[in-house]
C-alpha cells in the first residue's frame, strides 16, 4: 500500500456535508464527516468487502459512512489521513468541485420561475 495518494487519484462520488469517495488506482478511499460541534474527518481505505458492497448499492456508501460518523473511535483504527494529504488529492478535490459548480451554473431555470 502506497503511503500518499498518486497523481491518477480522482474524486467518484459525493454527500455533501457527509462523505466523498476517491479512487486511488484500485483503491477506494472514503472520508468521512465526523462530529458535532467540533467537525473533523475519518479517511478510509476500503476493504475488499466494502468496495463491493459499494459496487452493488450506492446507498451502501451513505450506510458505511453513516456508520463511521456515528462511532468514529471504532474506526480510528483505520483512519489514513495521509491518503489524501498531497497535492494530487487536493486537485482531485477541486476538480470535482469545479466540475459540480459549472453543472449547477449550467442548468437552465424552471419555466416557472422564467414566467
Amino acid at each position: 500500500m502506497a503511503e500518499e495518494a498518486s497523481a491518477a487519484i480522482q474524486v467518484l462520488d459525493e454527500s455533501v456535508w457527509s462523505w466523498m469517495l476517491y479512487a486511488d488506482g484500485d483503491r477506494r478511499v472514503l472520508a468521512v464527516l465526523c462530529g458535532t460541534v467540533g467537525l473533523y474527518e475519518r479517511v478510509i481505505e476500503l476493504d475488499s468487502r466494502e468496495c463491493g458492497l459499494i459496487i452493488a448499492d450506492r446507498q451502501a456508501i451513505d450506510e458505511l459512512a453513516r456508520r463511521i460518523s456515528g462511532d468514529p473511535p471504532r474506526y480510528g483504527p483505520r483512519h489514513q489521513p495521509h491518503l489524501l494529504d498531497s497535492d494530487a488529492a487536493r486537485a482531485a478535490t477541486a476538480r470535482w468541485r469545479a466540475e459540480r459548480e459549472s453543472l449547477t451554473r449550467a442548468k437552465p431555470a424552471p419555466p416557472e420561475i422564467l414566467a
